[in-house]
């Protein structure tokens, strides 16, 4: 069962620098990370995104807004969760990245496998 729309839980990761926010709006999860997506915290984001992944609902938005940096670590958390949502039959897009970040996205043409808007609006579009 899945919380209720405008539910919100906060957690903090790798310590009470970096704070995760998931909110519900409708079947879309949309997880919000205060912080660096860099490899010692990529660890403990999979552990809680396999736990969010076995709950049944259509979408996750990442909303960047708060997230840099982005290491090559980072950005392979990003894809890999991408393809278990993907198997799973939920879709999966990113918004609201910083510039910085932006540019190493495109860079990487991650694009082409994560859809990418400008605001949460336009991700929550999506579905």
């Amino acid at each position: 069962m899945l919380p209720e729309t405008g539910f919100e839980t906060r957690i903090f990761i790798g310590g009470a620098l970096d704070e995760l926010t998931t909110r519900w709006e409708n079947k879309i999860c949309i997880v919000t990370f205060d912080g660096k997506l860099t490899y010692p915290i990529k660890e403990d984001l999979k552990q809680y995104f396999s736990t969010l992944i076995k709950k049944e609902f259509q979408g996750l938005i990442f909303n960047g807004k708060k997230t840099a940096p982005i290491d090559s670590s980072g950005f392979g958390f990003l894809i890999s969760t991408q393809k278990q949502l993907h198997q799973n039959q939920i879709k999966f897009v990113i918004c609201e990245l910083q510039s910085v970040v932006l540019k190493h996205f495109f860079a990487m043409q991650i694009e082409k496998t994560i859809p990418l808007f400008a605001t949460e609006e336009e991700a929550l579009k999506f579905f």
